[in-house]
C-alpha cells in the first residue's frame, strides 16, 4: 500500500513539474506575442515573421500582421521578404569560398582582380571591403537613394569620380560600394554572375529552395508589399533589419522557413566550406 502511495506521489509530482513547465512556456509565448504586437503598433510595422532559436533549433516560429495592407493578405510562412543588406553575408561566404579554391587572397589589393578603378582605390584590400574599412565613397546618397537613378553603369561611373572618404584601414564606415566591387570580383573569378555563383554554391547545397536573387522591378510571388521587417530573436539578443530598397539592384528574397535558417545551420555542419584561419 505504501508503495502504491509513493508511486502516486511520484506520478503527481512529475505531472506537476510537467504542467508547470507547460504553463511557463505558455506564458512566455503569450508575453512574446504581446511584446511583438505592441512594437508593431508603436513602429507602424505592417507584417513580421519571428523565429526564436534555442540550441540550434527553432523554438518558436510565428507570423504577424498583413503581407498586403491594401488587400488584407495575412502574413504566412510562405510570405517572401526582401532581406536587403543581409545579402552581404552570402557575398562574404562566396569570397571565402573563392579563397579556398585558390582564386584570390583577401589580403591582396583589389587591383589584382579588377581594372576599371581609380588609382586611389588600387591599394584597397579585399578584407577592407568585407569589413567596411575601405574608405571608398558610397554609391548611395544621404537619403539612401542610389546614385545615377538606379542605373548600374551610370552609378559605377559616378562613384568612381567621387573622392575617398578616408585612408583605407583608418576607420569603419558602412558602405555599399565595397560589396558592389566584391560582386564584380566574384563574377570575374568564378566565370559566372555572382548571383549564380551564390545560388549554386550556397542556396543549392543548403536546400534553400525559396531564396532567390532579384530586384525591386521583379514580380516576386508572395512578396510583402509594404516596408517589411525581418526579425530574429535568440538567447543572446535580437536583430532587426528594415527592408526598404526601392531600386533595381540585386537583392536576396527569402521565406523565413525553410530557407533562411538553413544557411547558418549548413555553415556549422560543414556544408559551406572555408577555414576559420582564412578569415
Amino acid at each position: 500500500m505504501r508503495r502504491l502511495f509513493k508511486t502516486v506521489e511520484i506520478g503527481l509530482l512529475l505531472f506537476a513539474v510537467s504542467f508547470s513547465k507547460q504553463m511557463i512556456a505558455q506564458n512566455t509565448t503569450d508575453s512574446i506575442d504581446l511584446f511583438i504586437k505592441q512594437k508593431m503598433v508603436q513602429s507602424n510595422i505592417p507584417c513580421l515573421q519571428l523565429a526564436i532559436v534555442r540550441n540550434g533549433k527553432i523554438d518558436k516560429l510565428k507570423n504577424y500582421g498583413f503581407a498586403s495592407l491594401e488587400h488584407q493578405v495575412v502574413t504566412s510562412s510562405g510570405t517572401t521578404f526582401s532581406i536587403n543588406s543581409m545579402t552581404k553575408a552570402f557575398v562574404g561566404v562566396a569570397i571565402m569560398q573563392l579563397q579556398e579554391q585558390g582564386k584570390l587572397n583577401i589580403k591582396g589589393p583589389i587591383s589584382t582582380y579588377i581594372d576599371d578603378i581609380p588609382n586611389e582605390w588600387k591599394s584597397i584590400r579585399i578584407d577592407q571591403l568585407l569589413s567596411n574599412t575601405s574608405g571608398l565613397p558610397n554609391n548611395i546618397d544621404e537619403k539612401e537613394q542610389v546614385l545615377g537613378d538606379g542605373d548600374e553603369n551610370r552609378n559605377w561611373e559616378m562613384v568612381r569620380k567621387l573622392p575617398m572618404e578616408f585612408s583605407p584601414g583608418d576607420k569603419f564606415s558602412y558602405n555599399q560600394t565595397g560589396y558592389y566591387i566584391l560582386g564584380k570580383v566574384i563574377t570575374k573569378l568564378s566565370g559566372q554572375h555572382f548571383t549564380k555563383f551564390i545560388e549554386e554554391n550556397q542556396f543549392r547545397p543548403c536546400g534553400m529552395v525559396s531564396t532567390r536573387f532579384g530586384d525591386s522591378n521583379d514580380v516576386i510571388p508572395h512578396i510583402q508589399t509594404r516596408i517589411p521587417r525581418f526579425t530574429m530573436m535568440a538567447e543572446s539578443g535580437s536583430m532587426t533589419v528594415s527592408c526598404i530598397m526601392p531600386m533595381p539592384l540585386f537583392l536576396c528574397f527569402s521565406e523565413l522557413q525553410p530557407g533562411l535558417f538553413r544557411h547558418p545551420k549548413a555553415w556549422r555542419n560543414g556544408l559551406l566550406h572555408f577555414k576559420a584561419k582564412d578569415c
